[in-house]
């Protein structure tokens, strides 16, 4: 009787493990750090790619690009179609600048879109995307390579 409530113990202790192993892979996404980028002159692009893999439904995850530059004017980030965009029509996404939303929505939209904000000098640039839980089979093995293109545009004179 006490071998079989050690080894019920034993069992339950092993699959909460498991458990939470499962349920923390599916909701964190290895992140890369933080991408650094220096604009130091007007007219100045900064390319970068946005490869997007492995994704299951319901997992979030984020890419943060921090912009420092010498000069002041409207920053833009292009998004472009760089190869493989299966994955494209599932992914929803948050854009924000400095903690002020730019977009949130389909990624889909977002190709080839612009987006354009003030910039002083710095910015954090912060694109939060997963899948919704409801996705469904045909997303799977499915990829996104996306081309991020930063560009400061000079200040439009009045």
């Amino acid at each position: 009787m006490r071998k079989a409530i050690i080894l019920a113990i034993c069992s339950i202790i092993l699959f909460c493990g498991v458990a939470a192993g499962i349920v923390w892979g599916i909701r964190n996404v290895s992140l890369p750090a933080s991408t650094k980028i220096s604009i130091r002159y007007t007219d100045a692009e900064s390319v970068h790619p946005f490869d997007v893999r492995g994704l299951m439904p319901g997992t979030v995850a984020s890419r943060r690009f921090e912009i420092e530059g010498r000069r002041s004017g409207m920053l833009s980030l292009t998004f472009e179609e760089d190869g493989e965009v299966g994955l494209v029509p599932y992914l929803q996404v948050k854009i924000s600048e400095n903690g002020k939303t730019l977009f949130n929505g389909a990624m889909s939209e977002l190709l080839p879109q612009t987006l354009n904000f003030s910039f002083d000098g710095s910015a954090m640039i912060l694109i939060e995307y997963g899948l919704p839980l409801d996705t469904g089979n045909e997303a799977q093995k499915q990829g996104c390579d996306i081309r991020l293109n930063f560009k400061l545009n000079p200040e439009s004179e009045s």
